[in-house]
């Protein structure tokens, strides 16, 4: 098998796949060429007794989408477009999603334990990306107590919720007093009617 991805992928055009099944061995004969397909480089031995001397290292090939794409023969843009159908009746569709959430899961867990760049595997998944959540503006009320330090115990909580029960008491008794208060007054300056008397 060729080490090289265009040498494999070649000239040819799109692929048309006879059903989902077909597509999903040849993802599975992409990701086998990646494991048995490592990246090499050189690098020159900075220290020790081989210090200037080149030797040949090999790095674990990511899993890619578009790596993917090409081996396939096949769109990202139609990869993608099936994705976001999200319908699970679709067989392609469920093909489709097993497949990139197969090419996550390489990616993060070569992450995890630095096979792989964490930042560059953030930004290619689009992880470094904000969701729909973020952005939205969370309102905070903040209501009035009557105890603004933080309770030490428990016991002290419950005094404060008593204090604070007391004092809404107070308060309502207060403004019904008030209340009766304002009522009396605007009925003091009605005279009671005089009774009629008759002269003799």
């Amino acid at each position: 098998m060729s080490k090289e991805l265009w040498k494999i992928v070649g000239s040819g055009g799109v692929t048309e796949y006879k059903d989902a099944e077909e597509l999903w061995k040849k993802a599975e004969q992409y990701f086998e060429w990646c494991d048995n397909t490592p990246i090499k480089s050189k690098r020159t031995l900075q220290s020790g007794k081989e210090a200037g001397k080149k030797v040949e290292l090999e790095h674990t090939r990511p899993y890619a989408l578009k790596g993917l794409c090409l081996y396939c023969g096949i769109n990202e843009a139609w990869l993608k477009e099936i994705s976001s159908l999200g319908d699970k009746t679709n067989i392609w569709y469920l093909v489709i999603e097993k497949i990139m959430y197969v090419i996550y899961n390489q990616n993060v867990e070569g992450a995890f334990v630095d096979i792989f760049n964490p930042i560059m595997v953030t930004k290619v998944l689009g992880m470094d990306k904000p969701t729909e959540d973020e952005g939205r503006v969370t309102r905070v009320e903040i209501v009035d107590s009557t105890s603004n330090k933080l309770a030490n115990s428990e016991n002290e909580i419950l005094k404060n919720l008593n204090q604070e029960k007391v004092q809404i008491v107070k308060d309502k008794s207060e403004n019904l007093l008030r209340a009766n208060a304002e009522n009396s007054s605007g009925h003091g300056d009605l005279k009671p009617e005089s009774e009629n008397t008759v002269d003799v």
